[in-house]
């Protein structure tokens, strides 16, 4: 008979706070000093005097001897054990790897109960290091592109074992895995059905934790729908209305779970306090103070009740950032307190982030105290591997405050610091913590600004030496004298521009699968890296008729880089406020879209003053060097204006060049397309059909459209309406090698990419991330060259759904892809299809290039009187050869 010791083991756990409580398992004491159990035994007693290592050491031996007598039951419990004191100190690597041990062994006696229990545990420890996805595969083990879980994870197991405790336990943790890896509404699916069998079982622990759960859940798809309303705004306004009553019903049925689970918790001081705090953050959100503090009030005294020293750090971490201002005295007192917690057990990582807040609480008026404590704070972090989430954080914190001094150049070697850090971490820490997805803007994007603004600042010191103002920042005009150029200062601009395009779209979609190749390394500042962007300009320009305007947009000024074949980058600066550009761009999209029967008038709308900011300072460069086309990197809102349809007065933009954009010129295949015969595989949607009690009215002149396509392109094929399917599009693709994937049909783009589909005859929504892993699965090696989207909408103001357009072919796995940025009449966009591809099959004349061809269509549109509106909404991404 074996035995147990310590507080009954509670196999799942919410992730913030808690830290794994101890079961170890023993055999019966055999009076043999050589025996296994007395090596149990001796590991027990070194485990009870806080001796771990001992306790590891003897726990190793019996299981060697354990193994050795093929007594593989015992051995896994011997293996447990070890697996559970690694965890107890933080090494997760080796905890992982011990329970990797165990789960062999229990695979391999076919023991379900057991194989559950240790699959479950290991998750745990992979969603508390911040990888959900790999915690999911193991509680539920789907088969590639399926949610169905299998008999190999460890929800069906416990299934099998037929033991609520294990089924509330696996279901339990794969709720909070879902939670973490972003999927809100299956992780709150997954705990319902958990604290439905806890509730028809009894099982009181478990529902105290499940209460938790829940609680966060919903707050984690309160935040989304918050976002979801933001996206829908000025474009569906029924839709906003729709998420924020959903946002609000989320956010009442999170503080509903936090009070049933704080009132079940006033015996149990570690759930009160996580209930505290989980309602406190939401009155934090909504800038509710008054309803916040009496949670914080009732948290700070629970500290001394608390065990362990690393939850007790990490709780008054989070209490003083949530109180900060409101009590400076008491956050400092918190922070001291969860210094010397940290310290008792050699937590750098928990003490960098205390050192690190009190720095932030200092600034506002004793910054050289502040500046200690952040430098403190970056050294402790450096002490710990784990701790580069800290790192990157307070290297920012110490540029702002030497950028506050005047102490540029130490500024940007804090900036750049930051950002080499963060480039290591930034798939982690988003899979980690997947609220940064919906406060990039706040916590990732400021950084790069941060270093993008001062070194402009600086090469606009060096071009105007003498000017009465030649940079609107007072303090790079205090740091002048002592301000050295960098050579290179404009390269390294564009690469952290780069950087950060990158970035929005990791953010975007959520994982780095296919940013991998492209991810920046290194300094920004090395030759190294500044040569990364530097080649790919190059080759953009190497036809010498091709230019890249990449843009820039400060808080109070807009940036424009202009690069061409063999010349330095031409950089000009227009003092612009950010809130102005915001406004024309929107106020001209409301232009465009009009449904006014009235003609077009340039000069009545913003397409020249847009044009005065964004074209006309680099427009001499642009005649002498002969440009052709036009590659525009752009910028947050900028995403959301047709570059062609920008007037001079005489022409529009697309009259003089040819216009392509591009999402992050390092992300994009420059590759020239292969001179064949192209065909396109087309799908239409033309009847009018309702997707998730959503109407979608009939696009008659879809049949037209794919017509025109078979006709221009021969050897193509159109599958339509019912044929439109999930599945015939992977058989299709599977079959045969299309250059062109031509998709006649409703789509959205969205502040989420779950919120990026398209609609099929199928009546299903086809997700973006969905169409990339069809596409993905091809046989064949060759990249689709151009992914058409012809139905497709944008939401005006949103900087969000514009990443959906901006990485759609990236995304998808094509080279380019040409979209709409709104909704048109589609028998206008029959009209420019069948230009385009006229143009690019070269049936009629010479073979033109994608960017050539759509200009060609934009520029017979305007001969023959079109509407902005009907030709201006189609753009083209990506690869435009």
């Amino acid at each position: 008979m074996r035995k147990q010791f310590g507080r009954k083991k509670l196999l799942w756990k919410w992730i913030v706070v808690a830290v794994l409580s101890c079961l170890i398992a023993m055999t019966p004491t055999i009076v043999q000093a050589s025996d296994p159990a007395q090596l149990m035994q001796q590991g027990l007693e070194s485990y009870e005097a806080k001796n771990y290592k001992a306790a590891i050491d003897f726990w190793n031996q019996a299981q060697n001897r354990y193994r050795s007598r093929n007594d593989l039951i015992n051995a896994a419990i011997a293996l447990e054990n070890i697996a559970r004191t690694y965890a107890k100190q933080d090494n997760n690597s080796e905890a992982i790897r011990t329970w990797k041990d165990a789960i062999s062994i229990y695979r391999q006696l076919n023991n379900p109960a057991k194989l559950s229990q240790a699959l479950t545990e290991q998750a745990q420890l992979y969603s508390a290091i911040g990888q959900a996805r790999q915690a999911i595969a193991l509680l539920c083990a789907p088969e590639m592109n399926q949610n169905d879980c299998t008999d190999q994870g460890s929800v069906k197991l416990a299934e099998k074992a037929k033991d609520p405790a294990i089924q509330i336990a696996a279901l339990g943790s794969l709720g909070d895995a879902y939670r973490l890896s972003g999927d809100s509404d299956r992780a709150i699916q997954t705990l319902s059905a958990a604290y439905t069998l806890a509730k028809q079982t009894n099982h009181s622990t478990h529902l105290l934790s499940l209460l938790n759960s829940l609680g966060n859940a919903h707050i984690s798809r309160a935040a989304l729908r918050e976002l979801q309303a933001d996206s829908a705004r000025g474009r569906d306004l029924r839709e906003e209305k729709q998420r924020k009553t959903d946002a609000e019903n989320d956010t009442q049925a999170a503080i509903a779970f936090l009070t049933d689970s704080l009132r079940m918790s006033q015996n149990n001081p570690s759930a009160k306090l996580r209930s505290l705090l989980s309602l406190a953050s939401i009155h934090h959100r909504r800038t509710e103070t008054a309803m916040m503090l009496p949670y914080l009030r009732t948290a700070i005294p629970l500290l001394e009740q608390i065990d362990s020293d690393r939850v007790r750090a990490y709780a008054a971490i989070d209490i003083a950032k949530l109180l900060n201002a409101d009590d400076p005295k008491q956050t400092e007192a918190l922070l001291m307190q969860a210094i010397r917690s940290a310290q008792a057990i050699k937590d750098f990582r928990a003490e960098s982030f205390a050192a690190g807040e009190l720095g932030r609480l200092y600034k506002r008026n004793r910054s050289e105290i502040a500046i200690t404590w952040i430098k403190r704070a970056i050294s402790t972090a450096d002490q710990d591997l784990e701790a580069k989430d800290s790192l990157y954080l307070w290297e920012w914190e110490l540029g702002r405050l030497l950028e506050n001094q005047g102490q540029t150049q130490n500024a940007i070697a804090a900036y750049e610091r930051s950002i080499r850090v963060l480039e290591t971490i930034r798939s982690d820490i988003l899979e980690a913590n997947r609220e940064l997805q919906f406060n990039f803007r706040d916590e990732i994007e400021p950084i790069y600004r941060n270093l993008i603004a001062l070194r402009v600042g600086l090469e606009n010191i060096s071009k105007n030496p003498v000017s009465k103002n030649p940079v609107s920042d007072a303090r790079l005009k205090q740091a002048q004298p002592a301000t050295s150029m960098d050579s290179n200062n404009i390269d390294i601009v564009l690469r952290a521009m780069d950087s950060l395009r990158l970035a929005e779209l990791q953010n975007y979609f959520g994982n780095d699968c296919i940013l991998a190749a492209a991810r920046p390394s290194g300094n920004l500042g090395t030759d190294a890296a500044a040569k990364a962007v530097q080649s790919a300009l190059n080759t953009a320009t190497q036809d010498g008729k091709t230019a890249v305007i990449n843009y820039i947009v400060l808080e109070n000024e807009l940036v424009v880089i202009l690069n061409v074949k063999n010349k330095p980058p031409r950089t000009e600066t227009i003092k612009v406020p950010v809130k102005e550009i915001e406004q024309l761009i929107t106020q001209f999209r409301g232009q465009l879209q009009s449904n006014t029967l009235e003609d077009f008038d340039p000069k009545a709308s913003n397409a020249q003053v847009l044009y005065r900011y964004l074209i006309e300072p680099v427009c001499p460069t642009l005649k002498a060097e002969g440009i052709e086309t036009l590659v525009f990197a752009q910028d947050g809102l900028l995403r959301n204006i047709p570059m062609a349809a920008l007037h001079d007065g005489e022409k529009f933009l697309i009259q003089n060049y040819a216009i392509a954009t591009v999402p992050s010129l390092s992300l994009v295949n420059l590759s020239q397309p292969k001179n064949e015969p192209r065909s396109a595989l087309a799908f239409r949607l033309g009847e009018a059909v309702e997707v998730n009690g959503r109407q979608y009215s009939a696009l008659i002149y879809t049949k037209r459209e794919t017509q025109n396509i078979v006709e221009e392109l021969p050897g193509s094929i159109v599958l339509p309406d019912e044929k439109f399917t999930k599945q015939n599009l992977r058989t299709a693709l599977r079959q045969r090698n299309y250059p062109i994937l031509h998709l006649a049909t409703h789509g959205q783009f969205g502040a989420d990419p779950k919120d990026t589909f398209l609609i099929t005859g199928g009546r299903e929504e086809l997700t973006l991330i969905e169409l990339e892993t069809i596409l993905r699965e091809r046989s064949s090696e060759d990249q689709i060259e151009l992914l058409a989207l012809t139905a497709c909408q944008t939401a005006v103001g949103d900087n969000r759904s514009t990443l959906g357009l901006a990485g759609a072919a990236i995304q998808a796995g094509a080279k380019s892809a040409l979209a709409s940025l709104w909704f048109i009449e589609d028998r206008g966009t029959a009209d420019l299809v069948q230009l385009f591809y006229d143009g690019l099959s070269g049936r009629s004349q010479q073979r033109l290039s994608k960017a050539k061809a759509l200009q060609r269509s934009q520029i017979k549109l305007i001969e023959d009187g079109q509407h902005p509106r009907l030709w201006s909404a189609f753009v083209l991404v990506g690869n435009w050869f």
